[in-house]
């Protein structure tokens, strides 16, 4: 005799403690409701037929409507627990995703109830749930294993429901836990010992285990668990509330496809409200050729802990490398690979005076020694590097042998792509960096750091119509084309007139590039050659990275809510603009703008 086996799981309702509610512990049911009268927060299941275990049912729910406030004080479906540990629930774990199915399957001969839950949520509440069952007859526990000490489920274990009905007979429902699968791979960062985000320092690192999860786009791989360590980075971004991080793997390893390394960065993009500023400008650069190396980044959904940080930027950090900026290296040798950065001296070096110098014109400051390293760098080292860009700048200023000293198409395109991207440290002010390889020439490059770019800048022009690669104390033109003077007697920032300014940093290397006539001829030649292609590439990858974002921006502005709102160092042009698309859209109208203004005065 075949007994048919009766579904007695008429609903269950999934209500998450808000740690996070402006609720106070004295609420009510009807306080909650007059602040919000959503109640997608509960999600219940019902089926009117029985299934058997032989057949595979799916039964969805839909939104429910949605009551007045009366209807809520009087009448509340007795699934809704309002109040955990003092803490009252209202609409924030509305992120319960519908449909939820509820599902026989055949092969495996258990029910289950997949619960899909919103990108931003965090470990901790999943962790601690209140899981209210309605069942027509009998009684449910859930197995052990998902069971806090306070009563409390643990979804991430993914524990049974299992429901005896009132003749004994068992089953088990098996809760299987889903985050939302959006566009973007997932970063998890776990810290050793359950320190906490805050712990982390700028300038020592703090160890962690890190995962990426490629799940949710067929572009790349998932990476396995490994160890680490993160400390901050940035110069002025480590100060505002959505941090940047550097990691250190302890083995290499291909992210994004990339090539193996074992160091990378986390760019959280804070002053940048289209989250896509800088992998768009790296593209550009691929699209001119010229650059030494072109860093890669990608955005990603990035976890602390499990704790959604938002959208931020995975990819590469600059360094000497086989895999990236490949120069020659050498401990001893004088003549060797250099990596420096204008105007990158850190706090720590200005208050110390090391790992820094400046040029004897004045003209290029604060350059810093990335590559060696300030405490690595030799003596002979050091006066090599100083010595050949003192001697580039001397052939700079007077017109005469510049081409021996600079690779001419490096320094055309370097200007060219700030030029058209308006970026805010492009007149040697910060992030500005130069290689010279072994018997060569001083390169521009790599470009580095444009979220601040593309008209996002408050202290620019907001009209963006002047050059912004040379600085405001601007030499005298005719004093400048083609002379034959020596750098001894050229003028320098302190007393050179200005006819053309920028926008706030005093005299640098490209006031005299962009007024010697052969130096302009050639850099007006090179962008008519690039521009179409440049602003095509710069609108396809708007396009692309854009789209991949499309999904997770609406997370990333839900944890940090400022759309609308002036942040760091941005214009107050963006600022004001309150939706996504128009960033986007700013962003475009931006390109096409600046390219007819350089068009007009290259």
């Amino acid at each position: 005799m075949r007994i048919k086996k009766k579904a007695i799981l008429l609903g269950i309702a999934v209500v998450l403690p808000v740690l996070f509610s402006s609720c106070s512990e004295n609420d009510s049911i009807s306080d909650i409701s007059e602040s919000s009268t959503d109640v997608s927060n509960t999600v219940v299941i019902q089926t009117d037929e029985a299934p058997e275990l032989t057949e595979a049912v799916s039964v969805t729910t839909s939104e429910p409507a949605i009551p007045t406030s009366a209807e809520l004080s009087t009448s509340v479906p007795n699934e809704i627990r309002t109040i955990l540990n003092g803490v009252s629930v209202s609409d924030k774990n509305s992120f319960v995703k519908n449909p939820v199915e509820f599902s026989v399957n055949k092969s495996k001969s258990v029910c289950s109830l997949k619960i899909t839950f919103k990108n931003y949520i965090d470990i901790y509440t999943l962790q601690h749930c209140i899981l209210d069952v309605n069942i027509s007859e009998g009684s449910y526990r859930f197995d052990d294993n998902g069971v806090n000490a306070d009563g409390t489920i643990n979804l991430t274990a993914q524990p049974d429901l299992i429901i005896t009905n009132e003749s004994g007979i068992s089953e088990k429902y098996a809760i299987q836990l889903e985050r939302e699968a959006l566009d973007l791979p997932v970063v998890n960062i776990f810290l050793d010992g359950g320190a906490s985000k805050s712990s982390i320092d700028r300038n020592e690192y703090s160890r962690m285990t890190f995962y990426m999860d490629c799940s949710a786009t067929a572009e790349f791989e998932s990476t396995p668990t490994v160890t680490g360590g993160i400390k901050g980075r940035g110069h002025s971004t480590w100060t505002w509330e959505k941090k940047p991080y550097r990691i250190k793997l302890d083995q290499k390893e291909s992210l994004l496809g990339l090539d193996k390394n074992k160091d990378w960065i986390l760019l959280a993009n804070y002053a940048d409200k289209s989250l896509i500023r800088n992998c768009v400008a790296y593209d550009m650069g691929r699209e001119l050729g010229s650059f030494v190396w072109n860093p890669s980044q990608y955005p990603v959904d990035l976890f602390v802990n499990g704790e959604y940080q938002g959208v931020y930027t995975l990819g590469e950090q600059r360094e000497i490398a086989k895999s990236r900026i490949d120069i020659y290296e050498s401990d001893t040798e004088a003549d060797r690979g250099y990596l420096l950065e204008l105007g990158g001296a850190s706090e720590e070096q200005l208050a110390n005076n090391y790992g820094f110098f400046h040029t004897n014109l004045g003209l290029a400051n604060f350059i810093t020694f990335v590559d060696p390293k300030p405490e690595k760098i030799t003596s002979e080292q050091e006066q090599f590097i100083i010595d050949y860009v003192n001697k580039a700048e001397n052939a700079i200023v007077s017109g005469v042998g510049y081409e021996d000293y600079i690779d001419v198409k490096s320094f055309c395109d370097w200007i060219i792509i700030h030029e058209l991207t308006c970026n805010l440290d492009s007149c040697f002010r910060r992030s500005c960096y130069m290689t010279k390889d072994k018997g060569g020439k001083l390169e521009m490059g790599p470009i580095w750091d444009f979220d601040l770019a593309f008209g996002n800048f408050s202290v620019d022009n907001p009209y963006y119509n002047t050059w912004f690669t040379i600085g405001s104390d601007a030499p005298k033109k005719e004093e400048t084309e083609n002379t034959a003077k020596t750098a001894d007697t050229a003028n320098t920032a302190e007393t050179a007139e200005s006819t053309e300014e920028g926008p706030y940093i005093t005299t640098n290397w490209c006031n005299y590039l962009m007024y010697n006539n052969s130096f302009r001829s050639m850099i007006r030649e090179r962008w008519f050659e690039v521009r179409d292609r440049l602003v095509q590439r710069a609108v396809t990858s708007i396009d692309y990275y854009s789209g991949k974002v499309e999904k997770s921006q609406n997370e990333n502005f839900r944890v940090w809510n400022i759309l609308g709102v002036k942040t760091a160092y941005e214009s107050y042009s963006t600022a004001s603009i309150a939706d996504y698309d128009g960033q986007i859209q700013y962003i475009k109208d931006f390109i096409y703008k600046r390219a007819e203004w350089i068009d007009k005065n290259i």
